[in-house]
């Protein structure tokens, strides 16, 4: 998470209930995580486990990938402009 600048201070977290199959329980229990990145305006929400803590986690990975993704398409777009401004 440091690599894509992504602090606790920044997010704000969300327990939702789940869905889909995993019967009662996952249907229950407020085991989805929805994160919200503020400097990216970013939000992601992962359900893929039973587990809120596994699901806490899983969801500030794919935030941080993409976060990473966004900034390598920046970076792309402007080295792609730079090329094409030069000619």
């Amino acid at each position: 998470m440091a690599l894509a600048s992504v602090f606790e201070e920044d997010l704000e977290e969300r327990f939702v209930l789940g869905s889909g199959p995993g019967g009662q329980k996952v249907n229950k229990t407020s085991s989805t995580v929805r994160l919200y990145h503020a400097p990216s305006g970013l939000t992601v929400k992962v359900g893929e486990s039973r587990s809120r803590e596994l699901n806490r986690w899983l969801a500030r990975r794919e935030l941080a990938e993409k976060i990473l993704e966004k900034e390598c398409a920046a970076l792309s777009d402007r080295k792609s402009t730079r090329l094409n401004s030069s000619h």
